[in-house]
């Protein structure tokens, strides 16, 4: 709405009401590994621990032995009922500390809005917002999720996003510039992360992101467009981002930054269009874009065991992927009036082999896997109107 003839207000609201219905039931298993471990695993590892010399001691139920065991179970229940193998499986006969079956709903709603204040200066607009948002929870009924006793369920995540900034246009139109500064607080952060066994879905109570973007354009001549943008972004988990109470690898979480959120990022790209007579156009584009170092992995560091260990244990450096520079470049010729065109190209023209995520490798501790994102890639496009 107008408050004025340069003043303009924007509203917006609305409510989100989430209802969900999710579940699962297994009905039989065929890992026979994994139910003769759940049968006779504890009194096979015992006897196993004692005939390599370790005594029971004066308690049987809590001397070396038992504790040895105690402390190797663990493992060898994941490799003996491995989450991909035998996720979520039971019996009549034989009750598991996994959950056969699984069902449950979840609710939620949520009010989001959004204010939104403009004034016009003529040649330089300014602006300053509001908004709150909001992405429903649910569950994550990947075979995997319920393994172990854990609860597939995740909460609702909320944001509050401040916007202040301007556009401003001169020389005609021949030269515009855009300039924003925000602040998101995240509440109930979801992550979705891949522990080498299973993955998990979880909520991270704070996370925050903060920075700014330039972006620029100019046509210094007929045909000649050169643009720019920067764009710079401290988007991390504070301090505080959960209590003593969350899970441990949640507690990892913070003070790292968010993943693959680079501090940096600059785009310098060209693009000059011209015609040959008076029936065909063409046109030659370069981009240039350039990253600093980001976090490819979910977790900063391994997640420890023990409370007291957080914040000591080992970092996680492959997982760092190091600032790097792409090019693409696009040139093409057609119909001066987009009646047929053709078009050759070229992605990441020098081959920089970056990674996207990284990775717990399966059944290999200390060991990491990573996705590689695309490498360089060319090729020629055709297009028409029929």
């Amino acid at each position: 709405m107008e408050l004025t003839d340069n003043l303009d207000l924007t509203l917006g609201l609305r409510w989100s009401d989430e209802s969900k219905d999710g579940g699962y039931d297994q009905l039989s298993v065929g890992n026979d590994t994994c139910l003769g471990f759940l049968q006779n695993g504890i009194d096979n590892l015992t006897a196993a621990v004692v005939a390599a010399g370790v005594p029971l001691g004066t308690d049987p139920a809590t001397g070396p032995a038992a504790q040895t065991v105690g402390a190797l179970a663990p493992t060898a229940f994941v490799l003996s009922c491995f989450p991909f193998v035998a996720p979520a499986i039971g019996s009549d006969a034989i009750p598991l500390p996994l959950p056969r079956e699984f069902s449950g709903s979840f609710k939620d709603d949520e009010l989001i809005y959004t204010v939104k204040l403009g004034y016009d200066f003529g040649d330089v607009n300014t602006y300053a917002s509001f908004t709150h948002g909001y992405k429903a929870g649910g569950f994550n009924l990947d075979t995997t999720a319920a393994a172990g006793g854990l609860d597939p369920r995740f909460a609702s995540e909320e944001v509050d996003a401040w916007e202040v900034g301007m556009k401003g246009r001169t020389l005609d139109g021949a030269l515009t510039a855009n300039i924003a500064l925000f602040y998101q607080e995240f509440e109930n952060f979801q992550v979705l992360e891949f522990t080498g066994a299973q993955f998990q879905t979880f909520n991270v109570p704070k996370a925050i992101s903060k920075g700014f973007e330039i972006e620029s354009q100019i046509r210094p001549t007929d045909g000649l467009t050169i643009n720019a943008g920067l764009t710079y972004v401290d988007a991390n988990y504070p301090s505080d981002c959960a209590s003593s109470e969350d899970a441990l690898r949640v507690q990892n979480l913070c003070g790292a930054s968010l993943t693959n959120a680079p501090e940096l990022v600059t785009i310098v790209g060209a693009r000059y269009d011209g015609e040959i007579g008076n029936d065909l156009g063409y046109f030659l584009n370069a981009q240039v874009r350039s990253e600093s170092d980001r976090r490819t992995s979910t977790q900063p560091r391994d997640v420890p065991t023990s409370a007291a260990a957080l914040g000591n244990t080992a970092l996680l450096p492959f997982d760092v992927q190091d600032s790097n520079i792409k090019i693409n470049l696009r040139a093409g010729i057609g119909d001066i009036d987009d009646a047929w065109g053709i078009e050759a190209w070229v992605t990441n023209l020098t081959n920089e082999v970056t990674r996207g995520v990284t990775f717990n490798t399966v059944l290999r501790s200390g060991s990491r896997s990573a996705f590689t994102q695309e490498p360089r890639m060319y090729g020629v496009t055709l297009r028409g109107k029929f």
